[in-house]
């Protein structure tokens, strides 16, 4: 079973992402000599997207498989990096971000683990499954 905050883990850590994506952003176009910034924006800001975009269907039932060592990758020199110049952000992370970045890792790494248990894909109830309004 994941764990009950996983939700909140999860957007937190999108807030975060979206935030470092536009901050590099921001550094690339005025930095028109440093392609592998575009890179850093396209690798945090798609990972922002497909955490955001997935539902509480596919978390709950470990079929969020679009998950990669990669992304895990991602988070980890955002988390790594410190206070240190990096592609990944321009500045020192702020507390909460860092909090942030740092739980999604930890939860994001036990879930490619498969550390937890999984709802049967068969009998978890999807959003499709509820009643027309």
């Amino acid at each position: 079973m994941l764990p009950s905050d996983y939700s909140s883990i999860v957007a937190e850590g999108v807030s975060a992402l979206r935030e470092f994506a536009a901050e590099v952003r921001a550094r690339a176009e005025r930095e028109p000599n440093a392609p592998e910034l575009w890179l850093t924006v396209r690798d945090i800001g798609g990972l922002a997207e497909r955490l955001r975009e997935s539902d509480d269907w596919a978390w709950q039932t470990g079929a969020a498989d679009w998950l990669s060592p990669a992304d895990l990758g991602v988070l980890a020199t955002l988390r790594e990096s410190g206070g240190e110049p990096s592609p990944y952000r321009g500045e020192a992370i702020e507390r909460p971000r860092a909090t942030a970045i740092s739980a999604l890792h930890d939860f994001l790494a036990q879930y490619l683990a498969r550390a937890f248990e999984f709802e049967d894909m068969a009998t978890y109830r999807s959003a499709d499954d509820s009643p027309a309004s």
